[in-house]
């Protein structure tokens, strides 16, 4: 990974696997989620979880984190 560049890991509960989303498909989805949901009153929501360059974490131990995070 390079410094100073975002790099995706994943994204969950979506109907394909996330590499395989394309930006039309991804707003769509989440149209549609908000549409079904008449409590979402805020369209979008930017968790980040952001490590230290010195921890070394792999991309996998990320992604693991972000699933814990999300799941408590």
């Amino acid at each position: 990974m390079g410094q100073g560049k975002a790099v995706f890991l994943s994204a969950e509960n979506y109907l394909k696997e996330s590499h395989n989303l394309n930006p039309a498909e991804n707003l769509f989805f989440l149209k549609h989620q908000a549409s079904v949901n008449e409590l979402v009153r805020t369209n979008c929501v930017h968790i980040s979880l952001n490590f230290e360059t010195s921890e070394k974490i792999t991309s996998d131990r990320m992604q693991g984190l972000a699933r814990d995070y999300m799941r408590r």
